[in-house]
């Protein structure tokens, strides 16, 4: 939904600075609020309960994820509504390749988070 936001306004050839910065802060807050609940509450559910070969699975996404938030961190600072402006081309580049990745990171954690949690049905209702 906000991904989609956020690539409507960089299909634009001249930006909109006030909508890049709104898509940019909705998409950062849930992908926080994401990030906090996996981090939080699925993955010590899930670490408590999956066979060690689960488990393995889990660290390793886990893990990629603080990854990613460094580098989704950097891109961030790297772009400030200034950049943006100054460099509208490759900003929508570089969004291009963040949403990429988001996009990829959210399909691994719904490929291995969500049939790990339909394990406990109660759960999931």
């Amino acid at each position: 939904m906000y991904i989609g936001e956020l690539e409507r306004q960089t299909a634009a050839s001249v930006p909109k600075l006030d909508a890049v910065a709104s898509a940019r802060l909705k998409l950062t807050r849930v992908s926080r609020r994401r990030t906090a609940l996996l981090e939080t509450k699925v993955y010590p559910f899930l670490l408590e309960r999956v066979s060690p070969a689960d488990q393995a699975n889990v660290l390793a996404l886990r893990d990629s994820g603080k990854a990613q938030l460094t580098v989704s961190v950097g891109h961030i600072g790297r772009w400030t509504l200034r950049e943006v402006e100054e460099s509208w081309s490759d900003y929508c580049a570089a969004s291009r390749a963040m949403r990429t990745t988001m996009i990829a990171r959210v399909g691994a954690e719904r490929e291995l988070v969500y049939p790990l949690l339909t394990r406990w049905p109660d759960v999931t209702a």
